[in-house]
């Protein structure tokens, strides 16, 4: 059976005059996605499919290179766009995102939806199912993922996007996109 494994990115330098979207690993981050591309199995994988944002092109590089695979592109596989979002605490943050797993049809934070933030990356990861006859990899985002997994695997949205590292891998059995396991960087 072939899997699709989605991978949160590595830990970014958080830079409060750049746009999160434009952000880039941080030293840290670029070692953990190193570290964690060890213990990560890419199965029958040639290509890792990544969000065009730099800390997740970058995480998919450093997978990719210990792994001896290919990095392809993709758009869509982006994290729920906040072009907007100003830098908040942690509560006031996760507030928003909770209010945005609740609430998927509004506009309760950031420029789209939760809805047409899952509907966008889901056509882009079957995109990439559909490319391959392998294993798929692909390299994105938290709340994303999160989205999809919760479509997917039926996982309440706010206590799943909370076990989320940085970097993490999900691992869904495909055609039937049934969540299987979870690796954090922690161990868990």
């Amino acid at each position: 059976m072939r899997k699709l494994v989605l991978v949160r990115h590595s830990v970014p330098e958080i830079r409060r005059d750049v746009p999160a979207a434009d952000w880039r690993l941080s030293e840290a981050g670029l070692a953990r996605a190193r570290t964690f591309a060890k213990r990560l199995d890419p199965g029958t994988a040639r290509t890792v499919f990544t969000s065009e944002e730099p800390k997740a092109i970058e995480t998919a590089q450093a997978l990719a290179f210990e792994w001896g695979l290919e990095v392809t592109r993709a758009a869509g596989l982006h994290e729920h766009e906040r072009p907007q979002a100003q830098m908040l605490t942690r509560d006031a943050f996760e507030a928003r995102v909770r209010d945005l797993f609740a609430r998927p049809d509004d506009h309760v934070f950031g420029a789209e939806s939760a809805a047409h933030a899952r509907r966008r990356f889901t056509v882009a990861v079957m995109r990439a199912v559909t490319a391959s006859t392998d294993d798929v990899i692909v390299v994105s985002h938290g709340t994303v993922i999160t989205l999809f997994a919760a479509e997917a695997g039926g996982v309440e949205p706010f206590a799943f996007w909370k076990k989320l590292e940085m970097p993490c891998a999900v691992e869904l059995s495909l055609p039937d996109l049934q969540v299987r396991g979870f690796a954090g960087f922690a161990g868990s």
